[in-house]
C-alpha cells in the first residue's frame, strides 16, 4: 500500500532529491542563507512566506512527527485554533496520515486527499476509518481541502496548503512547483533546528503532554464512577475512541492501569475530584 500511495505525475512515480545536481545544491545553499539571516522565528515565518507566496501557496508549518500529540513547531503559519482543536480532539493518534508518515520507510510525500480516497474506498466500517472520515470532515470545514506533507529524514515533516483551495489545482501547484517547496522544507529544517534550536521540536517542551479530550474522559470516569463503555455512551463516543485515548494517557503517564492513570491525573493536578463541577486543568 505504500507504494500504491506515493505522489505520482507525468514523470512516475516520486522521489527524493537525494542525487542533485550543481545549480540544486547552489539552491540549496542560497535558500539556507537567505532563511538563516532571519533575526527571529517570526522572521523566519515570514521569510519562508514569501518564498512560497511566489509559487502560489499560502499555508505551511513544520511538525514534529515523533511526538504523538503532533504540536507543531513554531515555523509556520496555520491557525493556532485549529491545529489546537486538532490535538483536542485527539485526531493525532487516529489519523491515518500520521500513521503512514511514520511506518514509510522510504519517507515518500503524500497528499492528504490520497489518503482520504482510500478511507473512502475502504470495503467496511469500522471506529478507524470513521474517526478519518471526520478528520477530513473537520479539516474542510476549516479550510484544508488537501495538504502536501513531506516527512524529513531528521524526523519532522514540512506541510503545505491553499486554505480554502480546491483539490485539483492545488495539486497541480505542487507538482509543478515539487523540487522548489522541497527544497524549501530542507532548509526550514536546517535553519529551525540550527539557529532556533531552543524553540525547535528536537528540544521545546509541548504545550499539552496529554491532550484535553482523554482529560475530560477521565474527569467523568473518576467524578461519575462510570466506566469506559459508560463514558463513550455519555459523551456520544464509540467505545474503542475512548478506549484509544485512555491508552494514549497511560503512555503519556507512564502507567499501566486505568487506576494508576487516575491517581496520576489527580496528582498531577490534571483531574479534580475535590468539585462537582468537572474540571480540567491545562
Amino acid at each position: 500500500m505504500e507504494s500504491e500511495l506515493a505522489v505520482e505525475n507525468d514523470y512516475g512515480s516520486f522521489t527524493q532529491y537525494t542525487e542533485k545536481s550543481f545549480d540544486d545544491l547552489v539552491k540549496d545553499v542560497e535558500l539556507e542563507q537567505y532563511l538563516f539571516q532571519a533575526k527571529s522565528v517570526a522572521d523566519l515565518n515570514k521569510r519562508v512566506d514569501s518564498l512560497l507566496e511566489r509559487v502560489g501557496i499560502n499555508r505551511f508549518a513544520h511538525t514534529d512527527l515523533t511526538m504523538v500529540n503532533g504540536i507543531l513547531d513554531p515555523v509556520g503559519n496555520f491557525d493556532p485554533k485549529v491545529t489546537d482543536r486538532y490535538v483536542w480532539e485527539g485526531f493525532p493518534t487516529d489519523d491515518f496520515m500520521n500513521r503512514h508518515l511514520l511506518l514509510d520507510k522510504e519517507k515518500k510525500p503524500i497528499f492528504r486527499s490520497d489518503i482520504q480516497r482510500y478511507v473512502d474506498a475502504a470495503p467496511f466500517e469500522s471506529d478507524f476509518f470513521r474517526r478519518n472520515i471526520d478528520i477530513t470532515k473537520f479539516l474542510k470545514e476549516v479550510g484544508m481541502e488537501d495538504c502536501y506533507n513531506i516527512p524529513l529524514p531528521t524526523g519532522g515533516m514540512f506541510s503545505v496548503s491553499i486554505h480554502h483551495g480546491p483539490t485539483d489545482p492545488f495539486r497541480e501547484v505542487v507538482l509543478r512547483n515539487r523540487k522548489t517547496i522541497h527544497q524549501i522544507a530542507e532548509a526550514v529544517d536546517w535553519v529551525g533546528r540550527t539557529k532556533f534550536q531552543n524553540r525547535f521540536h528536537s528540544t521545546k517542551i509541548a504545550r499539552m503532554p496529554i491532550c484535553p479530550r482523554p482529560l475530560e474522559i477521565l474527569n467523568i470516569m473518576a467524578n461519575k464512577d462510570l466506566s469506559a463503555t459508560e463514558t463513550a455512551r455519555l459523551l456520544g463516543l464509540h467505545e474503542v475512541t475512548v478506549n484509544k485515548h485512555i491508552a494514549a494517557a497511560k503512555k503519556a503517564l507512564k502507567v499501566n492501569t486505568l487506576l494508576g492513570l487516575l491517581m496520576a491525573a489527580i496528582k498531577g493536578g490534571m483531574v479534580s475530584v475535590f468539585s462537582e463541577d468537572l474540571i480540567i486543568k491545562k
